[in-house]
C-alpha cells in the first residue's frame, strides 16, 4: 500500500476528504497556507520523507 501522510508543525496527521477532488483542493489550501510541515510517503519498504516542492510538482499544485 502507498500513499501520503501529511504531518502539521505540531507532528500530528492532518486528515484529508475521501474523495480526490477535494483532497486535491484541501492539500493545496493547507501547503499554501503553510499548515504542512512535512509530507511522508508510506510505501511498502517504510516511510520516506518528500519535500513539498516535489509533491507540488508530483501533484500539479
Amino acid at each position: 500500500m502507498t500513499g501520503f501522510i501529511f504531518y502539521d508543525k505540531t507532528g500530528g496527521v492532518i486528515l484529508l476528504p475521501q474523495d480526490w477532488e477535494d483532497k486535491q483542493q484541501r492539500v493545496k489550501e493547507l501547503i499554501e497556507k503553510r499548515k504542512v510541515a512535512k509530507i511522508m510517503l508510506q510505501t511498502s519498504n517504510g516511510l520516506n520523507q518528500v519535500s513539498i516542492e516535489d509533491f507540488k510538482k508530483h501533484a500539479g499544485l
